[in-house]
């Protein structure tokens, strides 16, 4: 995570209703400073794309600071598309023996030897962690689209 300190006040909490904490690593869960990085590194883009667009863009330099902002949202957007993504379509289960959550449920075997060790936290096991990136860049890149031409 972004944050290093294990205070409970700092672990992130579920995008989903109620809005639990949820342990570090949990798919779906936000921070404030793992969303402020989202944004910084939205910024980060379209601020590079602005840099080396000037150049070639010199009539459209005035409106081009408008990829500052579009860069910015599409960091908070793509990460709030996979938050939640995250939290309903990927399973999430707490080794509370490791502390470590882990993204499948626990084989037969483990439900046996450990009964009482891993815990469900949420989600369903529809999509891996690899998927819900590919479908949250896809629809945060046709969201981008979509605010370029407002802009």
């Amino acid at each position: 995570g972004v944050c290093d300190n294990p205070s409970p006040a700092t672990d992130p909490v579920l995008v989903i209703p109620p809005f639990p904490r949820v342990p570090r690593g949990t798919n779906g869960g936000v921070s404030l400073a793992g969303t402020a990085a989202s944004v910084a590194g939205g910024l980060l883009i379209g601020a590079f794309y602005f840099v080396l667009g000037l150049p070639f863009n010199s009539a459209r330099a005035p409106r081009q600071w408008m990829l500052l902002v579009v860069g910015a949202l599409a960091g908070a957007i793509g990460s709030m598309i996979d938050s939640v993504m995250g939290a309903m379509l990927q399973a999430n289960w707490l080794d509370t023996k490791t502390g470590k959550v882990r993204s499948h449920p626990p084989t037969l075997e483990e439900q046996k030897l450990r009964p009482n060790e891993l815990r469900y936290i949420s989600g369903y096991n529809i999509l891996t962690n690899e998927q819900v990136n590919l479908v949250s860049c896809t629809l945060t890149a046709c969201i981008c689209w979509f605010l370029q031409i407002l802009f």
